[in-house]
């Protein structure tokens, strides 16, 4: 929900910090201790980040070189659009293995789920 979230090492402010990680990064939550969450992200990294700093908008994050993102929900479909790797795509719903997404342009589409990380 922040701009930027430290990524801390325990449940605590003075806990040592880890990371840094921008609006929108996917995680997920792990556990919750005295208003603090551990996380975990996609490569398996995890932290302890303030409760609050979390938001509700669901995300997914491209873990492939270049992916594309379909008008519809299969590969016969046409291509919307294409997203590089470490893109952030707002999480719109899904379809068995197809996450429908949004890019912050405002593009629409489907993309693979095997070729993004995000709950």
């Amino acid at each position: 929900a922040a701009p930027k979230v430290n990524r801390r090492a325990g449940p605590g402010k003075d806990a040592k910090r880890l990371f840094v990680v921008s609006r929108g990064y996917p995680v997920r939550v792990l556990e919750r201790r005295d208003g603090w969450a551990k996380v975990e992200d996609y490569e398996g990294d995890r932290a302890w980040v303030f409760g609050d700093l979390l938001s509700d908008q669901r995300t997914v994050l491209v873990t492939k070189e270049l992916v594309n993102v379909r008008k519809g929900p299969s590969t016969e479909r046409g291509v919307a659009f294409q997203a590089q790797r470490n893109v952030l795509l707002q999480y719109l719903g899904q379809e068995g293995k197809w996450v429908n997404v949004r890019h912050a342009d405002g593009d629409e589409g489907w993309v693979y789920a095997p070729l993004v990380w995000g709950d």
